[in-house]
C-alpha cells in the first residue's frame, strides 16, 4: 500500500559516499520508499568531489543549497554556487567538485528514466 512519508532531516544520520571523496549523504526517499525515485540530501567537504560518473537508468537534478564548487557537465567545468539548479540526463557524465572553503550542501533527486 502506497503511503505518503514524512522525514525530519535532523533525525538521519550523514553517511560516506563510498565512491566519491569527502563526500556524505542523508537519504531522505530511499528506494525502500519508492522503486523509481529517490531523493539525498549531499554533503561535500572542501577538496571533495563526486567523482565524474553517469546514471544508466536515471535522471538526477540537483539543486546547491549551500557553498560553491566547480561542475563538470557536457565535457566543460563550470562554477555553481548556492541556488544553482543542474538537470543531468540519464548516461549523460556529470560530477561536482567542492571549490569552496566551506561544506558544499546539494539536493539530489533521482528519477527513473523512462523510454
Amino acid at each position: 500500500m502506497l503511503k505518503t512519508l514524512l522525514v525530519n532531516i535532523e533525525e538521519l544520520e550523514f553517511t560516506p559516499a563510498q565512491q566519491h571523496i569527502k563526500t556524505f549523504t542523508k537519504a531522505l526517499v530511499s528506494e525502500k520508499e519508492s522503486p523509481n525515485v529517490k531523493t539525498l540530501l549531499i554533503k561535500v567537504l572542501p577538496g571533495g568531489e563526486i567523482v565524474p560518473h553517469v546514471h544508466q537508468q536515471q535522471v538526477e537534478v540537483f539543486y546547491i543549497l549551500k557553498g560553491k564548487g566547480e561542475l563538470l557537465f557536457n565535457g566543460e567545468r563550470r562554477e555553481v554556487m548556492e541556488g544553482s539548479c543542474i538537470y543531468a540526463p540519464a548516461t549523460v557524465e556529470h560530477g561536482l567538485k567542492n571549490s569552496g572553503e566551506e561544506d558544499l550542501y546539494l539536493l539530489a533527486n533521482f528519477h527513473n528514466h523512462m523510454v
